[in-house]
């Protein structure tokens, strides 16, 4: 038996699942299933290291509120950027 078998009615891949004792070989399209012959072979296995598993993110970016005058000034540009978008707009409506 190889590693990978496919279903021999759909031709699709045939995934192990385990019930109580035995492992199955079974599709997920048609549903089709066998006993597998050879449980060792079906085994999955993945393997993480302690420095993946316990990583931990640090942030340290702060952020600021705006001054007084930073604000005033934020909110000459938001003014002006909105006058001139109107403009803009009046101008294509005219062409």
């Amino acid at each position: 038996m190889s590693i990978t078998d496919f279903c021999p009615k759909c031709r699709q891949l045939l995934v192990p699942q385990r019930k109580k004792d035995n492992t199955y070989l079974v599709c997920r399209i048609c549903g089709f299933k066998r006993k597998a012959s050879d449980k060792k072979s079906y085994k999955l296995k993945q393997v993480i290291n302690e420095q993946k598993r316990r990583k931990t993110r640090v942030i340290s970016e702060t952020r600021e509120f705006p001054v007084e005058g930073e604000e005033a000034i934020l909110e000459d540009y938001y003014k002006s950027s909105l006058e001139y978008l109107a403009e803009t707009e009046e101008g294509e409506e005219e062409d």
